[in-house]
């Protein structure tokens, strides 16, 4: 698990970060928290909490 209170909603490669949410959530604030995993599956530490209005 993430971070408490977070979610798993998608695993990106090569920098292609998008997340699909329903329509319902439009104009709701989303949280995110990343990291990289190596090909190893290393996982380095959390990024710092960032916010972003979820689009209609």
């Amino acid at each position: 698990m993430p971070l408490p209170g977070f979610r798993f909603l998608s695993l990106s490669s090569r920098g292609n970060l998008q997340t699909d949410l329903p329509s319902s959530q439009a104009g709701k604030t989303a949280y995110y928290a990343l990291r990289w995993v190596s090909t190893r599956g290393e996982r380095g530490p959390w990024s710092e909490v960032c916010a972003a209005t979820v689009a209609a």
